[in-house]
């Protein structure tokens, strides 16, 4: 016996469809000589294929298809099938029978796609002063639309080598990719660095956007003599739940600002890869580092690879490359579910590391970020502002979640507060 199907059955009016009809044999010898021919009524047209299909022998189970490219303009359910189907049955008989469905044409409603959603990143955060230098930036497709003729420009209180802007090619969701811009300023300390985006998605839809990063003209801050420095890590794979990473990191920011203690200055890095934290690590040389993101139960990180897809880090790797940072890296704090095996391992090289001890809403890891940089910029000491970040989810979202962070310390031989 040959079932016969025939997909879509319903299209849209004024838009190319393709019609595909497929034949199963569902009894139990084999088939021989199948034809089949698919007529259409006269209010589908047929732009391509000649619906033939032909087929010498179709075993129990197997299938065949074969596809016709159409449009309707006509609202309506119309008739489509084929008038002389033929073929053998496994006894050898000849089986000849006529086949009708039915196939809906349905007026067509533009979906406007969402635009494309962007995180940008300065990969060098210090400019000589009054002289040429480059300055990178990274741009990541976060979003689910595909981004066409990017267009980048830089602009500020600085010369830039070439006013066009920067081209890159397509940036499908979890893509990046780089521009390099040639800048010169006279300005010395904090300066504005605004970065224009223009991309093209969806049917002809046009989006822009604007940054405002900050590079730091002349010499760098240095531990010590210009307070310190916090490396802000966030990884969010294409394949792991959203996490409201730059949310948090704002709010980081606007603790620091108001604090009243030493001078503190934040370095963020976002879609982070594997090389970027080695390489934030040697250049930024950063007291404190923060990890907004995803763990396993197992105690490996998710970090991105260049395609935005997830990377499983393992405590071991994680550990041995902080060991390498022990001389200015003080305090690690992995805000992300399940990480106590990852702090205890990097807590034999570190002084202080933080970790969550289990699932972690998104609520609970910015309270906590909250709470604990406003310590911190208050000039509170490390021990005190975890448990300042402990009293504010506490605070926030009561007693089941108070007990989510834990307190790793060297100097304790890896042990916890808790």
């Amino acid at each position: 016996m040959i079932e016969i199907t025939v997909t879509p059955q319903r299209i849209h009016a004024g838009q190319d469809a393709d019609l595909t009809v497929t034949l199963t044999n569902t009894g139990k010898g084999t088939c021989r000589n199948l034809v089949f021919r698919l007529s259409l009524p006269r209010q589908i047209m047929r732009l391509a294929g000649d619906g033939l299909i032909e087929a010498p022998r179709l075993l129990s189970g197997e299938s065949t298809s074969g596809s016709v490219r159409v449009r309707a303009d006509d609202i309506g359910t119309w008739p489509v099938g084929s008038s002389n189907f033929s073929y053998r049955d496994r006894q050898g008989t000849p089986i000849r029978t006529d086949y009708t469905t039915e196939v809906t044409v349905v007026p067509f409603v533009r979906i406007e796609e969402p635009p494309p959603r962007f995180t940008v990143d300065l990969l060098e955060k210090v400019l000589p002063h009054q002289e040429w230098g480059t300055l990178r930036a990274r741009l990541t497709n976060s979003g689910d639309t595909t981004a066409e003729q990017i267009g980048l420009s830089l602009h500020g209180p600085f010369s830039v080598d070439s006013g066009r802007p920067e081209k890159a090619p397509t940036l499908s969701p979890g893509e990046s990719a780089e521009f390099s811009f040639s800048v010169k300023t006279n300005e010395s300390g904090a300066v504005p660095a605004h970065l224009d985006l223009t991309c093209h998605y969806g049917k002809r839809q046009v989006d822009r956007r604007q940054w405002t990063k900050y590079v730091t003209v002349g010499k760098a801050p240095v531990a010590g003599q210009d307070g310190m420095t916090i490396l802000y890590l966030s990884a969010n794979p294409r394949q792991t739940e959203r996490l409201r990473v730059e949310a948090e990191a704002r709010e980081i920011r606007e603790e620091l600002r108001k604090g009243s203690g030493p001078a503190i200055r934040i370095e963020d890095r976002g879609a982070t890869r594997a090389r970027d934290i080695s390489d934030a690590l040697l250049n930024i040389r950063p007291q404190i580092v923060h990890f907004s993101g995803h763990g396993a139960e197992d105690g490996r990180l998710y970090l991105e690879r260049d395609g935005g897809n997830a990377h499983l880090v393992s405590p071991e790797a994680l550990a041995a490359l902080f060991r390498e940072a022990s001389d200015h890296v003080k305090c690690v704090i992995v805000n992300a579910c399940q990480t106590q095996v990852l702090a205890k391992a990097i807590a034999h090289h570190i002084d202080h590391v933080i970790a969550m001890k289990d699932v972690v809403p998104d609520r609970a890891a910015i309270a906590f970020s909250i709470g604990f940089y406003q310590a911190l910029a208050a000039g509170r000491e490390v021990a005190q502002a975890y448990r300042f970040g402990k009293t504010q989810i506490h605070l926030q979202l009561g007693d089941d979640f108070a007990d989510l962070p834990v307190l790793y310390s060297s100097s304790a031989g890896g042990n916890s507060d808790a």
